[in-house]
């Protein structure tokens, strides 16, 4: 039993429903109505990833195509990107300026500005470090008042 398991009782363990790629693959995207436009349900811009965590924004942008989004682009580092755009091929892919240590550089921000503006949510933080997101995330607020901003 995980070890975040072992001092809960039986009874919660038992609803632990195992996620893998098994059950991923019988999950799928959600139907959108026949007369559905991508636009109509959404654009989402994914910032994040560092070199050492191209996962973190493969996943969470998977995610937010399983929740319906109609339109996805995902910013991350430049040396990463044709890896992410590989595992995430229904992404706009956007490949950012690398600080020395492998994270966005947070100077990247203007280079999003044009594309926060357009966008219904952005997500930003999956896979940055800290000091990276609190720049990142300030940034993006400071560019304009989106109507939601998932960190």
């Amino acid at each position: 039993m995980p070890k975040s398991l072992s001092n809960k009782s039986p009874a919660a363990a038992a609803d632990v429903i195992d996620i893998n790629a098994d059950l991923l693959s019988r999950w799928p995207l959600p139907v959108s109505d026949e007369d559905s436009e991508n636009e109509e349900r959404g654009r989402v811009l994914a910032i994040g990833g560092a070199v050492s965590m191209p996962g973190a924004i493969i996943l969470s942008s998977t995610a937010v195509l399983r929740s319906g989004a109609g339109k996805l682009q995902i910013a991350t580092c430049r040396s990463i990107a044709s890896a992410v755009a590989v595992a995430v091929p229904e992404a706009l892919m956007v490949g950012l300026p690398e600080t020395e240590a492998g994270g966005i550089d947070p100077a990247a921000a203007k280079q999003l500005a044009p594309k926060i503006n357009t966008m219904d949510v952005v997500l930003a933080g999956p896979g940055m470090v800290d000091p990276q997101l609190s720049s990142i995330s300030s940034s993006v607020c400071s560019i304009r008042q989106i109507k939601s901003l998932w960190c």
